[in-house]
């Protein structure tokens, strides 16, 4: 019997809405194009000419605003240099030649910096993906309201922006989850929940050396090591670049327990220097002593979930005398036939 995995359906895109010309009869040849989603602090994003076949003043959208109004517009440039405009408030901005006497030479080089949403937590982003896209309001028939609310407390702020209409949302997700070391999954009891990372979280029980039924298979992923970490935050989307963070803190301490130098980049949506900061530590922490991941099998099908964190002796034989440690569960995989539950731990 396998039990599927709900993310996996979460296959429909998420920026759908296209600019027309019954809306915008001068739209020319940006008929078609998305209306672009965003979250968060976008940065140097494309301001699409809403009447390039019309006259002044020029109306350009930003984002789409059917699910949540835009919070400010912060900064508007022509080709990159400053420029006047007007925020209409719906989401758009015009600029007329008053304002800019060489906009209608320009109307394909406008990118503006703006603030999407409200809000910008990544769990909340989260929560209003699912509402938007997939029906999930926020409540307790679809969610654990209340392990959701720690996991807001715990999150990073971060942005998304999508302007490609073959994006699903598992990959919006995906993203988000990524930028605040997140994991987005059902429960047991079929409830959607988020958990974020946290090394000091209590620990959830205890596994006796007796429940065993298999022998450890301990998968050594020593290869995986970092000595170094490249945070890419503050994107420009235009340019498609961003800034980036290195961290080489624990670069001599790794390297002594491998003898070797090894980086990573990771292309983040994170705003601030100070998150690329925070999520370079959390990846450090984990790849700068690699752990091995072992899996072993209970009898039962006890109610442990992933990222749980367990008292245990995974890697002891039956046989052998316990050592007990506490490890985060990395996967779960039940077995309904047999009554059986194979975990995964990492110490």
């Amino acid at each position: 019997l396998t039990i599927q995995d709900p993310r996996k359906k979460l296959t429909q895109p998420v920026a759908t809405n296209l600019l027309d010309s019954t809306t915008y009869p001068n739209i020319g040849n940006n008929v078609g194009k998305v209306k672009p989603v965003a979250y968060g602090t976008i940065k140097n994003a494309e301001a699409i000419c809403l009447n390039p076949t019309g006259s002044s003043p020029y109306s350009f959208m930003l984002c789409d605003t059917e699910f949540n109004s835009i919070s400010s517009v912060d900064a508007v440039y022509i080709d990159g240099a400053s420029a006047t405009y007007t925020n209409n408030g719906d989401g758009t901005i015009s600029i007329s030649t008053a304002q800019e006497s060489d906009i209608a030479n320009q109307l394909s080089n406008i990118t503006a910096d703006f603030t999407a949403t409200s809000f910008d937590n990544g769990v909340e982003i989260i929560k209003d993906l699912m509402k938007n896209y997939d029906g999930k309001e926020f409540i307790s028939s679809f969610w654990d309201t209340t392990e959701v609310a720690t996991a807001v407390s715990q999150s990073r702020d971060t942005s998304l922006y999508i302007k490609n209409n073959s994006t699903k949302l598992y990959k919006a997700l995906e993203s988000v989850c990524s930028d605040i070391d997140g994991r987005f999954f059902t429960l047991n009891n079929g409830l959607w929940t988020v958990r974020i990372y946290d090394e000091t979280r209590s620990t959830d029980g205890e596994i006796e050396n007796d429940q065993w039924i298999s022998n450890p298979d301990i998968q050594n992923n020593g290869s995986e090591f970092l000595t170094s970490v490249v945070i890419e935050y503050d994107r420009n989307v235009k340019a498609n670049t961003s800034k980036k963070y290195e961290n080489i803190d624990y670069q001599e301490e790794t390297f002594d327990i491998y003898k070797q130098y090894k980086t990573e980049t990771f292309k983040t949506n994170l705003p601030t220097l100070a998150d690329a900061q925070d999520k370079s530590e959390t990846i450090m922490n984990i790849s700068k002593n690699v752990q091995d991941i072992i899996e072993r099998t209970i009898f039962g099908l006890p109610d442990i979930e992933a990222t749980d964190f367990y008292i245990a002796s995974p890697d002891t034989r039956i046989s052998d005398t316990e050592d007990k440690r506490v490890f985060e569960i990395m996967d779960v995989q039940r077995n309904f036939m047999n009554l059986t539950t194979k975990l995964a731990f990492r110490y």
